[in-house]
């Protein structure tokens, strides 16, 4: 994975569309700010109109495991690990069914 450390931006091509960004670091904090990890991630700076256009979103948050990620280091749930950030190395996500769950 050496050519990664000389280039700086990419386009990953998924499912019905693409996103082309430029690479980052930052810390990437729960919505409370009670757990924080700096990590590498992907800034979109062009993305397909299918399937985004009508999306009421920001931007997307990466949650491949390492073998499927850009690098090691862009995966947030091995971020999380290899940090010691978890009491267990288990993560899990609600979908509400509306605004208001």
């Amino acid at each position: 994975r050496s050519k990664l450390r000389r280039k700086d931006s990419v386009t990953i091509t998924f499912g019905t569309g693409q996103i082309s960004g430029n690479f980052a670091w930052d810390y990437i904090c729960d919505g409370d700010g009670k757990l924080c990890i700096g990590m590498r991630f992907i800034t979109a700076t062009n993305e397909s109109d299918e399937p985004f256009q009508d999306a009421p979103f920001d931007g997307i948050l990466g949650l491949a495991l390492p073998r499927l990620a850009e690098a090691q280091d862009f995966s947030f749930f091995d971020s999380l690990v290899r940090n010691g950030s978890l009491k267990r190395n288990l993560f899990s996500v609600f979908f509400a069914r509306g605004d208001h769950e």
